[in-house]
Order: structure tokens, then sequence, then C-alpha cells
């Protein structure tokens, strides 16, 4: 079903579902979130392995769960390049 939506449809589909759940949708902006590093909060370089290392501080997670956890971080309001919430 998703597959074939497009962004809009599947946006609008992804709001209905929220509000039928009691569910709040918060639209966040993906830039950097596979090249912060979810531990220390420093901009690493671009990279290509699949494997997230940070240059920094050496914390090691998979490319996709750090991202994962960046996005999950700026949507509750905390700025992901630090770690105090957002005021």
């Amino acid at each position: 079903l998703f597959r074939d939506a497009s962004a809009g449809t599947f946006m609008r589909l992804l709001r209905y579902k929220g509000e039928e759940t009691g569910s709040e949708i918060v639209p966040v902006n993906p830039a950097y979130t596979s090249r912060i590093c979810t531990k220390c909060g420093k901009l690493n370089d671009p990279f290509s392995e699949e494997t997230f290392h940070c240059r920094f501080c050496g914390f090691t997670i998979h490319r996709d769960d750090n991202a994962c956890e960046n996005v999950l971080r700026r949507g509750m309001g905390f700025d992901i390049l630090g770690t105090s919430p957002i005021a």
C-alpha cells in the first residue's frame, strides 16, 4: 500500500492514523542525522559504510540506528548537536 503512495498521500495517511490512535506526528528535518554522533553530539565527516564510527569519542553503532536515534531526539525537541532540550 505505502510503496505506491506519494509523499503527500503517505503523510495524510500517517496523520489520519495518528489522530485515530491519539499519537502525535512530528515532522523532523533529517539533515545530518546520520552524521551526528548520538553519544557526544559531534558532527562527523560523510561516510559510506554501514557502521557509524565517531572520530571524536570512538562510539560505534549501525548508521541507520544512529540516524533513527537522532530523528527521535530531534522530534522530541532536543538539539542533537548538543545534549540540552531546545527551549
